[in-house]
C-alpha cells in the first residue's frame, strides 16, 4: 500500500498563485471534526487533519531536477487539487500533472476548484477546465464535479467545505456542523481580545464540568436540567406569522412562494439555499454588507420554502435556523439592532424546537447558547444598554454551553466555546464593576483554554484564545492593583501572539494584537513606577505602530480605537516625564483619531472623553469651548453609574468641572469595589480624593 507524504498536491498556473496560497492555508489549518475522525469514509479512515499540502511552485523552488521531483511528489500525494481558470486550462504544466496523476490509477482522487472563467464557455479564452481534466480514455468528454470559489457561485467558504468533503469521501452535510462555531462570532470578538474579563453563573458550578470525568457523572441528570431551563426560558419570541417569518415580511413571503423556487426539487432547493448563503458569507467577509444581506435573504427564502415543503425534517429546520442567524448577524454588523434582535430571536425559537425534538443533542443545545450570546451582544451594542437584561442573557448562554459540555465532554469546540462564553459574561459583569468575582473566575477560563492548548500546542485557535484569555485576566489584575501579575500575563500573551506572527508573517491582525499587548506592558511598567524604561519602550512601539498604520489601507473600528488609546497613553507618559511638547502633539493626534469614530458607540465615547480630559490636564486645567456637552452625561447621579470605567471617568470629569463632592462620591464607589488601577490611584492621591473618602 502506498505511504502518502502529502494529503494533496495543488496544481495551478502561476497566474493563480494567490488562490493556491489561500487554498493551501485553508486546507492545512482545517481540523476535521472530532466526531468524524477515525470513521470510515469513501477512501478509508478519516484523518484528523489535511496537512501537509504540497504546492509545487513554492515547495520546489530549490529542487535540483524540477520534472523528476514533480513526478515524485505527485506519486506521494493522496489527492490532486486542480485550480481551474483560463490560465490553468492553457497551461501545459497543469495538464501534464493531471495526466501523470491519473496514470497512477487515482482519477477518482482528482478534485477541481473553479476560481475564474466559465466551465460552459465556448470561447477557449474563457474556458476554465484543463483538457486533461475532462478527457477520458475512450475519447469522450468527462464533466468533473467542481467546487466553485467564485463569489457569485459557491464562494470561498462553501467551496472549501465541498472540496474537503470530496477529499475525505463524505457527504457535504457531515461537515456543515463544523461551521457551527462561527455562530458565536459577533462584535464581541474584538472585546474578547482587549477588554474581556470573566465571571460565572451560580446555576452550575464551573468546577463541575472542568474535568471530563465530572461531566460524564453529571450526564444522567441533564434531562431534568434541560426541562427546567426550557420551561423557564421566556427571553425568546415565539415563531409567528407563517411559522417561520414575521407576517409583516411580505417580501420574504413572496420570495419563498415564487415560481422560481417552486420548480426546484428538494435537493436542488437545499443546494440553492446553501449556495446563496456562501455568497452572502463571502460578501460579508469582503465588507459588502448590503450585498451580503441581499444574498442571505434569498438563501433565507429558499429554506423557508424547503421547510414549508417538508416541515418535520429536523435537518431542514436546522438550516432554516442558520438562515435566520446569518440575516441577524449581518443586521448586527450593520448596526441595525432591532432587526438583528428579531432575526436572532427567531433563530433561537427554531433552535428551541430542535431541542424539544432531541433534548440530548449537544449541538442543538449549543445553538441555543449561541442565540443567547448574540442577543446579549445586541443589547450591549445599544447606546443605552439594559445591562441587567444583557447579563441575564449571557448567563443563560453560559448555562446552555455548560449543558452541551456535559452532554459531549470530549468536544473541543464546546469546551473552547465555554471559555468564550465565560469571557462574554465577564465583560457584562465588568460593566457592573464586579472585579473580585471577575478575578476569581478568570482563572477558570485560563485553565480551560490552557488545558486545550496543552493537548494540541500547535493548534492556532487554541493558542490565540489562550493569548486573549491571559490578556483578559491581566486587565482585571491591573484594575485591582496586581500590576506585576498583570504584566506577567500580558507578557505571556504577547509571546504567544509573536509565535503566530512568526508562523503567519502576513497576518496583519496577529501583528496588531502583538503590538497592542507590547504597548500595554510598556504603560503598565510606567504606571508601576518605571517611567523612563516605559517611555523608551513606548517610543520604539510608537514607530512600529505608526508604520503598521501607514501600511494598512483600511483599519477596522477596534484598531482605530486601540490606536487612539495608544496615542493618549503615550501623551500622558510624555507629560509625566517632562516632555511637554511631545505630550501636546500626541494628545491632539489621539483626539483626531478618536473623533473619526462613531460618537454613539459607548467605547469610542469613553475614549474620546478620556482624550479631552488629558487635553485639559496638559493645558494647565483650562477648559475649552470645543469640549462637547455630552460629557455631562458621565456626571449623572453616582447611584446611576455602575461601570468602573464610567465611574473613573466621572471622577476625573468632576474635578475638571470643579465638582469635588461628586468626584469624592465616584472615588468612594470605586475604592469600595476594589478598583486600584495604578493610574487612577495616582489621580486619586494627586487630587486628595483618597483621604477624603477615608482611604489611604
Amino acid at each position: 500500500m502506498t505511504q502518502f507524504r502529502y494529503k494533496a498536491f495543488i496544481s495551478y498556473s502561476h497566474r493563480d498563485e494567490p488562490w493556491a496560497s489561500w487554498l493551501q492555508r485553508a486546507l492545512e489549518r482545517y481540523r476535521v471534526p472530532r466526531r468524524l475522525v477515525g470513521e470510515d469514509g469513501e477512501f478509508g479512515e478519516i484523518p484528523a487533519n489535511l496537512a501537509p499540502v504540497f504546492r509545487d511552485r513554492e515547495d520546489l523552488s530549490s529542487a535540483d531536477d524540477l520534472s523528476r521531483q514533480v513526478l515524485q511528489e505527485l506519486e506521494l500525494s493522496e489527492n490532486l487539487i486542480v485550480i481551474c481558470s483560463p490560465a490553468a486550462a492553457q497551461s501545459e504544466w497543469v495538464n501534464q500533472e493531471i495526466r501523470h496523476f491519473k496514470s497512477l490509477g487515482r482519477e477518482h482522487r482528482v478534485h477541481a476548484v473553479i476560481v475564474d472563467g466559465d466551465p460552459l464557455a465556448v470561447d477557449t479564452a474563457e474556458f476554465c477546465f484543463p483538457q486533461a481534466l475532462i478527457e477520458r480514455e475512450d475519447g469522450r468528454r468527462r464533466e468533473p464535479l467542481a467546487a466553485d470559489a467564485r463569489k457569485y457561485a459557491d464562494g470561498k467558504p462553501l467551496a472549501r467545505l465541498k472540496l474537503i468533503a470530496g477529499m475525505l469521501g463524505i457527504r457535504l452535510d457531515d461537515l456543515r456542523r463544523r461551521d457551527m462555531q462561527r455562530r458565536r462570532k459577533t462584535l464581541w470578538t474584538a472585546i474578547l481580545g482587549t477588554t474581556a474579563v470573566l465571571a460565572v453563573t451560580g446555576f452550575l458550578a464551573i468546577t463541575a464540568i472542568s474535568s471530563r470525568q465530572a461531566a460524564q457523572q453529571t450526564q444522567d441528570s441533564t434531562g431534568e436540567l434541560l426541562e427546567y431551563m426550557l420551561a423557564n426560558l421566556d427571553k425568546l419570541d415565539a415563531i409567528i406569522g407563517v411559522e417561520i417569518i414575521d407576517s409583516s415580511d411580505q417580501q420574504l413571503a413572496d420570495m419563498a412562494a415564487s415560481g422560481q423556487l417552486a420548480v426546484l426539487s428538494t435537493d436542488e432547493l437545499k443546494e440553492e439555499g446553501m449556495a446563496w448563503r456562501g455568497r452572502g458569507q463571502q460578501a460579508q467577509e469582503e465588507g459588502q454588507l448590503d450585498t451580503a444581506l441581499e444574498y442571505l435573504r434569498i438563501s433565507q427564502a429558499a429554506f423557508v420554502a424547503l421547510y414549508q415543503r417538508i416541515p418535520r425534517n429536523l435537518g431542514h429546520l436546522f438550516e432554516l435556523g442558520q438562515a435566520e442567524f446569518w440575516v441577524g448577524y449581518i443586521h448586527l454588523d450593520k448596526g441595525d439592532l432591532d432587526h438583528a434582535e428579531a432575526a436572532i430571536s427567531r433563530y433561537g425559537a427554531i433552535t428551541r424546537r430542535l431541542i424539544n425534538a432531541e433534548p440530548r443533542n449537544a449541538e442543538w443545545v449549543m445553538e441555543l447558547s449561541y442565540t443567547l450570546t448574540n442577543l446579549g451582544a445586541v443589547e450591549n451594542e445599544r447606546q443605552v444598554p439594559d445591562r441587567a437584561k444583557a447579563l441575564d442573557l449571557l448567563q443563560s448562554a453560559l448555562e446552555y454551553n455548560t449543558i452541551a459540555v456535559v452532554l459531549d465532554p470530549d468536544n473541543d469546540i464546546f469546551r473552547l466555546d465555554l471559555s468564550t462564553a465565560l469571557a462574554f459574561l465577564a465583560d457584562a459583569l465588568r460593566d457592573s464593576c464586579n472585579l473580585g468575582q471577575a478575578l476569581e473566575y478568570r482563572g477558570e477560563s485560563v485553565d480551560i483554554t490552557r488545558e486545550l492548548f496543552s493537548e494540541t500546542p500547535d493548534d492556532e485557535v487554541f493558542k490565540l484564545t489562550l493569548a486573549y484569555s491571559l490578556s483578559g485576566r491581566s486587565l482585571v489584575q491591573h484594575e485591582i492593583g496586581l500590576w506585576q501579575e498583570a504584566i506577567d500575563g500580558w507578557t505571556e500573551s504577547e509571546s504567544l501572539l509573536q509565535e503566530l506572527v512568526h508562523r503567519y508573517p502576513n497576518n496583519r491582525q496577529y501583528l496588531w494584537q502583538a503590538l497592542f499587548r507590547a504597548q500595554v506592558i510598556a504603560f503598565a511598567k510606567a504606571d508601576a513606577g518605571d517611567r523612563e524604561s516605559g517611555w523608551d519602550r513606548a517610543t520604539e512601539l510608537n514607530q512600529e505602530i505608526d508604520q503598521f498604520i501607514s501600511e494598512t489601507s483600511v483599519l477596522d473600528f477596534q484598531q482605530k480605537l486601540d490606536y487612539a488609546q495608544f496615542k493618549r497613553r503615550y501623551s500622558e507618559l510624555a507629560s509625566d516625564t517632562g516632555r511637554e511638547h511631545e505630550a501636546i502633539q500626541y494628545i491632539e493626534e489621539a483626539i483626531r483619531v478618536v473623533e473619526e469614530l462613531p460618537e454613539d458607540n459607548p467605547d469610542s465615547r469613553i475614549e474620546r472623553a478620556s482624550a479631552y480630559i488629558e487635553h485639559w490636564r496638559q493645558n494647565d486645567n483650562r477648559l475649552s469651548s470645543e469640549y462637547p456637552k455630552w460629557l455631562d452625561s458621565y456626571l449623572a447621579d453616582r447611584h446611576q453609574v455602575v461601570s468602573c470605567r464610567e465611574a473613573n471617568l466621572g471622577a476625573r470629569l468632576a474635578i475638571m468641572w470643579d465638582q469635588r463632592d461628586r468626584a469624592v462620591a465616584f472615588t468612594a464607589y470605586l475604592l469600595g469595589k476594589g478598583y486600584y488601577e495604578p493610574a487612577f490611584v495616582r489621580f486619586c492621591a494627586e487630587n486628595g480624593l483618597c483621604s477624603a473618602t477615608g482611604s489611604p
